[in-house]
């Protein structure tokens, strides 16, 4: 489990419903989630480093925040 800032959170080219709802109840404050991930899963995320090691890790974060085509966002994304 990791705590990380909302804002910390790499949505550009995606939509996240939990990103989403969590800004639209709260728009002035930047809290603070707790993930179920490690960091470093959360670094690949943000930085759009998908490969064979982390595929699932990626594809948990993208169910958990709940963002829409997430396999597309995959594969874009993916490193052979």
């Amino acid at each position: 489990m990791t705590f990380v800032k909302v804002s910390d959170i790499n949505t550009k080219e995606i939509s996240s419903f939990i990103i989403n709802s969590i800004q639209l109840q709260y728009p002035s404050i930047d809290m603070y989630v707790n993930i179920p991930f490690d960091q470093k899963a959360i670094n690949d995320f943000n930085n759009r480093d998908i490969n064979n090691e982390n595929i699932k890790l990626i594809i948990d974060i993208c169910e958990f925040l709940i963002i829409g085509d997430y396999m597309g966002f995959i594969e874009k994304y993916k490193n052979d």
